[in-house]
């Protein structure tokens, strides 16, 4: 099980955050690796050649069916989407506000990318799949971890076999993730089942930095990134250095498609075997069951469906790169999906309209009507409605006379205004974002309006650092952030309501368009203006930390470990409510005596 440290540290985490501890809570040392946002508009470095989907044998109509109904579907929440057969893309889709071609997390789709690089250490014979992970560390294991540990090999990191009890939580514990992986115990006799665990991929990508001298994104960057004309991205590393392996990824869209072209094409691309047609192979085979409900098998760092001989690199949230062999195709999702895991609505809708035996046509004729009205489809996705409305109170949904005279009344009262929060615990970085990043919140203690001639920008000031929010109420607007060092960027949609006692509410709906989340920020404003109160929420939220919790406390290791001492006093409901109320706070804040000087805090003045 793991240590009492990891379970300790991961618990105290926790408890912090639920206190609303603010500032250095981690056990891990914070250093800013995002350091620049994209672009926008992002650039365009498209690749692959653009086609309709008639002429590489897919109907207009089935694809537009497709996208609409991911665009219905509220648990797929789709980002975006682009689809390939034969090389070419037929169809791609971004929906509002995530403009086209920028990169994106891919959290562990990451780890498909981690096995081409154990894959072409293994062409260059410095590595085989039966290396025991004691003969590459040598001295760096101790002499009874060796003995604990001397079953372990590449094979079984690479299929999730290795037993290992240190987990993805347990990267809270600290900084040296080697050695506490290196210390922890086995739930189970490695290679005797699987168990799904984000550090045996760390553990791969610490094996290339062993043998190369080298970060892996370093490694990979000559033999891969390269090669495949791959420039933006970035992979974050651990506290020691190592590319974190089976998360931390961010990439474009197109640039995930050419992965998943070259295992389609047996590793080959632009005329060279970037690695073994014999490592695609292996490691898109079914290499060990998983017993999952939706029946997927596991290869080296993917997953196979059996039935079709089809398999995914999957990452939370919905990041997706299906490749779908008998149709020569791929597809690949970003998504802010509510579903953590492989059984979502993204799979599902995805697997009905392009596996479980569909198969391409030949030959098909263009049809202009169904291509028009896919483009259409395509379109709509991209847009915001163009009207705006109050949403709800008295006025009425389609009084847009009443819905402008309010809005204009808003922003008169609040323009130059400025609000102190009673409660600064609170971030604008959603947790589940902190958390993965770690990169913790300082406190949102001020909120300020301006208006502006395209909306109104939404001051907040986070510890020191005052975020400017440019909000467009008819249209997205993008401002780019820095959370301590950090950079994203944020776009921000606003619009009008108002409760049932009448107050107004000002909705800014922002979404971190490289990750995949959103925080909705409502702001009530109450006594003529004078006090609000201000409800933030994230998606995805409440459901996937439940189900993450509920995960974590079914596991073996959970029951051997802190979370079981919590089950038996009876604690662990109350650990939800907790986690629930900081995933959707409430905050209350008065108005400022001036709007340019609080007590001593001389606030900002937009550039």
């Amino acid at each position: 099980m793991p240590t009492l440290k990891e379970n300790l540290a991961v618990m105290n985490l926790a408890m912090e955050l639920f206190n609303g501890s603010v500032g250095n809570i981690s056990k891990v040392e914070f250093e800013p690796q995002k350091v620049k946002a994209p672009v926008f508009p992002p650039e365009e470095s498209l690749y692959f050649k653009r086609v309709t989907p008639e002429s590489v044998g897919v109907s207009s109509e089935r694809v537009a069916a497709y996208i609409k109904e991911l665009s219905k579907n509220r648990k797929a929440a789709p980002h975006h989407l682009i689809m390939l057969r034969h090389g070419r893309v037929f169809a791609e889709c971004s929906w509002a506000p995530y403009p086209k071609n920028t990169i994106h997390i891919e959290h562990s789709l990451a780890k498909s990318i981690t096995s081409l690089a154990i894959g072409m250490l293994i062409d260059d014979d410095k590595l085989s799949a039966d290396t025991r992970m004691t003969e590459v560390f040598g001295s760096k294991i101790s002499f009874l971890n060796s003995l604990k540990l001397k079953n372990i090999s590449v094979f079984n990191l690479l299929t999730m076999s290795s037993g290992i009890a240190f987990n993805e939580s347990g990267a809270a514990s600290g900084n040296d993730w080697l050695s506490a992986f290196f210390d922890s115990s086995l739930n189970f006799n490695t290679g005797t089942r699987f168990e799904y665990n984000s550090m045996n991929s760390y553990v791969l990508s610490a094996i290339v930095t062993e043998i190369t001298g080298m970060p892996m994104d370093k490694f990979l960057s000559e033999r891969l990134f390269n090669p495949l004309h791959i420039e933006d991205y970035l992979w974050e590393r651990c506290p020691k250095g190592i590319t974190k392996g089976g998360w931390g990824l961010f990439m474009k869209p197109e640039d995930v498609a050419k992965i998943g072209q070259l295992y389609l094409s047996g590793g080959f691309f632009e005329g060279k075997q970037i690695v073994s047609e014999e490592w695609i192979t292996e490691a898109t085979k079914a290499q060990i069951k998983t017993e999952r409900e939706d029946g997927l098998s596991y290869g080296y760092q993917l997953w196979v469906n059996p039935a079709d001989g089809s398999y995914m690199f999957n990452g939370m949230l919905q990041q997706n790169c299906f490749v779908f062999r008998d149709n020569d195709m791929v597809i690949v999702t970003n998504s802010g999906s509510n579903e953590l895991l492989t059984v979502s609505q993204v799979t599902e809708i995805t697997r009905r309209y392009f596996g479980n035996g569909y198969k391409c046509s030949p030959f098909l004729e263009e049809d202009i009507h169904a291509y028009s009205a896919l483009l259409s489809q395509i379109s709509l996705a991209g847009n915001r409605p163009g009207k705006h409305r109050i949403l709800y109170g008295g006025w009425g949904r389609n009084n847009d006379k009443k819905g402008g005279m309010i809005k204009s009344r808003l922003i008169r009262m609040i323009n130059n205004r400025s609000y102190v929060l009673e409660n600064r615990s609170e971030g604008l970085m959603p947790l589940f974002m902190q958390v993965v990043h770690n990169n913790f919140t300082e406190g949102i203690s001020e909120i300020s309006f301006e208006k502006d001639i395209e909306g109104i920008f939404v001051n907040i000031k986070e510890g020191k650092t005052v975020h400017h929010i440019a909000a467009g109420f008819f249209s997205d607007r993008y401002s780019t952030l820095d959370f301590k060092g950090e950079q994203y960027l944020l776009s921000a949609y606003a619009r009008v309501s108002a409760d049932e006692d009448g107050d107004i509410c000002l909705i800014v709906e922002t979404a971190f368009v490289e990750e995949a989340c959103k925080r909705l920020i409502k702001i009530f404003f109450k006594d003529d203006f004078r006090r609000i109160k201000v409800e933030l929420s994230e998606m995805p939220g409440e459901d996937v930390l439940l189900e993450a919790i509920n995960t974590i406390s079914d596991s073996e290791a959970a029951n051997n470990g802190i979370m079981a001492r919590i089950k038996d006093f009876g604690a662990l409901e109350v650990f939800k409510r907790a986690a629930s109320t900081k995933i959707s706070p409430v905050i209350r804040g008065h108005i400022a005596e001036s709007y340019d000087k609080i007590g001593e805090n001389v606030l900002w003045a937009r550039p």
